[in-house]
């Protein structure tokens, strides 16, 4: 089954952080930090095939207020990733990326990142597209890829 791993940005730099911790905050079942107030976060997520081979990176603004990601950025990011194609909100989430990110990317994720397709709002997007759970979707993203 493909894999999933997750960056945030902190002070211009890529961490990562686990997709456990992202699921429980996109879902609502945890908070994503203890901050009070409202601010934003970065995330990459960066998917690969069986065969460990990078084949996509998405990039995804988050609205958190009060250490939990906003109803408006589940939504954001769901507007951005139109079955698979590039929605209308797009543009917001590849938007203040620090220009290192290109390279920070490729050693992070120990690929070449000009070789694979990247977009906006990722499986997080359309895991609130289409009502279904990350992992659900990466099971059919297996199916998709296994077939291509």
């Amino acid at each position: 089954m493909p894999r999933v791993r997750y960056f945030t940005l902190v002070d211009d730099r890529l961490e990562r952080v686990t997709q456990q911790r992202v699921f429980d905050a996109w879902t609502g079942r945890k908070p994503w930090d203890d901050s009070q107030g409202d601010h934003e976060d970065r995330l990459v997520e960066a998917v690969f095939d069986d065969a460990d081979r990078l084949v996509r990176v998405d990039f995804i603004r988050i609205a958190v207020r009060d250490g939990r990601i906003t109803p408006e950025a589940r939504s954001r990011a769901a507007r951005a990733k139109m079955f698979d194609q590039d929605g209308p909100e797009a543009p917001y989430h590849w938007e203040g990326w620090p220009s290192s990110i290109w390279s920070q990317l490729a050693v992070a994720l120990d690929s070449i990142i000009t070789e694979v397709r990247c977009g906006a709002g990722g499986l997080l997007g359309m895991s609130g597209q289409l009502g279904m759970p990350v992992r659900e979707l990466l099971r059919q993203y297996a199916r998709t890829l296994n077939n291509l």
